[in-house]
């Protein structure tokens, strides 16, 4: 049996011109809707809810190889960084992981 691969990228985007709540999820709701149409992987906010100006945006892939999982969280990657110019916002990557289930 194949062993299953987790995938996981946690981003942080800053949003400048962001002068208010709805501003902030307008951008984050794209980031999110795009990666998931694009990347087939799950997407979420993880806050912080109250501050207009930031996000950290987690995403998740589960595959049957290392390489695979690493390859889908790169390609998320890309594709954020191909929608800065366009969205108005700046991204950092925080933190990227690849591991087998088996290892937990």
């Amino acid at each position: 049996m194949a062993k299953p691969w987790i995938a996981f990228l946690r981003v942080r985007v800053l949003i400048p011109g962001a002068a208010s709540l709805k501003d902030r999820r307008s951008v984050v709701r794209s980031v999110l809707e795009t990666i998931r149409a694009r990347a087939h992987v799950s997407a979420a906010d993880l806050g912080p809810q109250d501050v207009h100006d930031i996000a950290e945006l987690a995403f998740v892939a589960v595959g049957s190889s290392q390489k695979e999982t690493s390859d889908r969280m790169a390609s998320v990657a890309g594709h954020i960084a191909h929608m800065e110019p366009e969205g108005a916002f700046e991204s950092y990557v925080l933190e990227n992981e690849v591991f087998c289930y088996d290892d937990l």
